[in-house]
């Protein structure tokens, strides 16, 4: 599960809902600096139950924004370093799953140069990139995901309902709160919408069948393009992650798994998945070592 922003003025619930996810087996915990209060919410958790030892747990840094001028990419050994004691100090434990500060090292949506050389320093153990049947440029950009399959590199997908959209609970920008990023992905525009409820009831039709929801139609599809394919999603209704993993006992069948895929390509939702800010540092290269 990826935590994402689960604001809340009470610790309790959020903290009920954790203990539910351990009692479900959803023991993979993916958070982040910028995820609002969790890496504190998860410190509490661990010091409540004594159960770190049974959740994988991942972070990331290298998204700066201390300095003026916003967000920029930032991967200096200082910086890492600083991330990590920061992190290990936050969470209250010895090591992040994915730096003896760790177990493992990933990567967030590298270029496949840069993956490449990375493993030439150490095995990259996964990358993340966004991977759903609405976003699939992982397939596109360079042949990144045969370059991860080829250094056995396993693949995160976050957003795997397209930020949310594939669940059929939005059906319109105006349910986009004030602070939703989302207001600023061009694709999720509103003159966007009508396409995107279109494409929602495309997948509606095929769950139709397995008695499933779009969403779960959407889980279904990523779950059968490899085993090295791991969707990270979030919800803040425990009923609605249960829904959301019923995607994995639905089986579709070998024409069902060429339908979503037909159904965006014939949709043409024009525009970037993501906000401007972002758009920058996603996919880079950077510099080869001597």
């Amino acid at each position: 599960m990826t935590y994402g922003n689960f604001v809340s003025s009470e610790d309790g619930p959020r903290l009920s809902l954790l203990d539910q996810l351990l009692e479900l087996g959803r023991t993979h915990w993916d958070t982040a600096r910028g995820y609002g209060d969790s890496e504190e919410l998860i410190s509490n958790w661990f010091k409540r139950t004594e159960k770190c030892d049974q959740i994988f747990l991942v972070t990331k840094f290298g998204v700066d924004s201390s300095q003026p001028g916003g967000l920029r990419a930032n991967g200096t050994p200082k910086y890492a370093e600083k991330c990590f004691n920061d992190y290990l100090e936050k969470l209250g434990v010895d090591i992040i799953s994915l730096a003896r500060k760790i177990r493992h090292i990933g990567l967030s949506q590298p270029s496949p140069a840069t993956i490449r050389r990375a493993h030439k320093v150490h095995p990259i153990a996964a990358i993340q990139v966004e991977y759903s049947p609405f976003e699939r440029l992982i397939e596109q950009q360079e042949h990144l995901l045969e370059i991860a399959r080829e250094l056995v590199t396993a693949v995160m997908a976050y957003s795997p309902l397209g930020k949310g959209l594939l669940t059929e609970q939005t059906t319109s920008q105006d349910h986009f709160s004030d602070g939703d990023f989302r207001k600023q992905i061009r694709k999720y525009s509103q003159e966007n919408f009508q396409k995107i409820l279109k494409l929602i009831d495309g997948f509606k039709q095929i769950g139709k069948v397995h008695d499933a929801t779009s969403g779960q139609v959407a889980l279904a599809y990523l779950l059968e393009q490899g085993d090295d394919i791991i969707p990270i999603s979030w919800s803040q209704c425990i009923e609605c992650i249960k829904e959301i993993f019923g995607g994995s006992r639905t089986k579709l069948t070998t024409e069902e798994l060429q339908t979503p895929r037909k159904l965006v390509d014939e949709t043409k939702i024009i525009g970037s998945q993501h906000p401007p800010a972002l758009r920058a540092m996603l996919y880079a290269d950077t510099p080869e070592l001597p």
